[in-house]
């Protein structure tokens, strides 16, 4: 099941990344480049052997044209890269990116366990990934003048989904 959390103003490049990373960090996408404008942010909840888990994040352009839906991905969409996972979580972060202090960073991990699976606010959209730590890939699809308008984290294949 698709969740939708809201939206985040991107103005042209976003990073995708574990939020503790800084940005000198190899193992993170920074600056990618999308179409400027809003997105839409999404989570998809699934039954796995350990229980509901977040198998993929993602956001997509929102055109104003229809009410937000997400966009699927799945094997044979493009893969833009892999982020690594230290924290637990991952997302994307409108540049330039904030780094937190320890205790922005404590305030924000409140803010997850109460809210179960996800983080937004303005430029910020992140959630728990799937299993917890680990390498993932990130997936894109872009529109017909070849700007990136949408992107997932993929935290669980669909293999392991019950």
């Amino acid at each position: 099941m698709y969740r939708y959390v809201g939206g985040i103003l991107v103005t042209s490049t976003l990073d995708v990344s574990d939020p503790c990373y800084s940005r000198t960090v190899k193992h993170r996408l920074s600056n990618v480049e999308v179409k400027q404008g809003s997105y839409n942010c999404f989570y998809r909840l699934v039954k796995t052997s350990l229980g509901l888990k977040i198998c993929c994040s993602s956001i997509s352009y929102d055109d104003m044209e229809r009410l937000p839906s997400p966009i699927r991905f799945d094997e044979t969409d493009e893969v833009l890269g892999k982020i690594f996972v230290d924290s637990g979580t991952a997302g994307f972060f409108s540049t330039p990116f904030v780094e937190y202090s320890d205790e922005e960073w404590d305030k924000l991990c409140d803010d997850i366990r109460e809210r179960s699976y996800y983080y937004a606010y303005p430029g910020t959209f992140f959630t728990c990934s799937g299993y917890g730590d680990g390498c993932y890939e990130v997936k894109c699809k872009r529109d017909s003048e070849g700007r990136i308008i949408a992107l997932c984290i993929v935290f669980i294949n669909e293999d392991e989904i019950i």
